[in-house]
C-alpha cells in the first residue's frame, strides 16, 4: 500500500520530470546537462528543483491542490540564496488537467521587471545594430 506522503513525492517527481523535459525542449541549443534537476541533492540547502545554468535561472516546481504563494515565494528566495548559479527564478505550479506549458509561473515583480528590462535593452541594441548596418 502506497502512503500518502510517498504518493505525493512521486507526483512531485513526475511533475519535475515533465517540466525538465519541457524546458529542455524549449532550449534545444543548450546542453541538456546544463538544465539540471536537483531533487533532494542539497537537502536543507535546497537550490531549487531545476536550474537553467546558462541563464542563471532556477525553477521551484509545485504540484499541489492549494496554493500558498507567500510560502512558495519565501522558499524561492531561500533557494536563490543557496544557488550560486542563479540570479532569478520562478515558482511553477502545475495547472490541474492542463499541459505542462499551461502551468502557472510566479516570480517577484522586481525579477520580472529585470527580465523585461534585459529583453528591452537587447531589442534596442539589435535595432541600433541593424540601423548601423543599413547606414554603413
Amino acid at each position: 500500500m502506497v502512503t500518502t506522503a510517498k504518493a505525493n513525492k512521486d507526483k512531485g517527481y513526475r511533475w519535475e520530470k515533465q517540466a525538465l523535459d519541457h524546458i529542455r525542449a524549449a532550449f534545444p541549443e543548450i546542453d541538456p546537462e546544463e538544465i539540471r534537476r536537483h531533487g533532494t541533492l542539497y537537502g536543507v540547502n535546497d537550490r531549487g528543483d531545476i536550474t537553467l545554468a546558462p541563464l542563471a535561472f532556477v525553477f521551484e516546481m509545485k504540484n499541489v491542490q492549494r496554493f500558498d504563494l507567500a510560502r512558495f515565494m519565501r522558499e524561492l528566495k531561500r533557494e536563490l540564496e543557496h544557488n550560486p548559479q542563479a540570479t532569478n527564478g520562478a515558482v511553477v505550479i502545475k495547472a490541474r488537467l492542463k499541459g505542462t506549458g499551461e502551468a502557472y509561473s510566479v516570480m517577484p515583480f522586481d525579477s520580472l521587471l529585470s527580465l523585461v528590462r534585459e529583453n528591452w535593452d537587447l531589442k534596442r541594441l539589435l535595432r541600433q545594430e541593424r540601423q548601423l548596418r543599413k547606414a554603413g
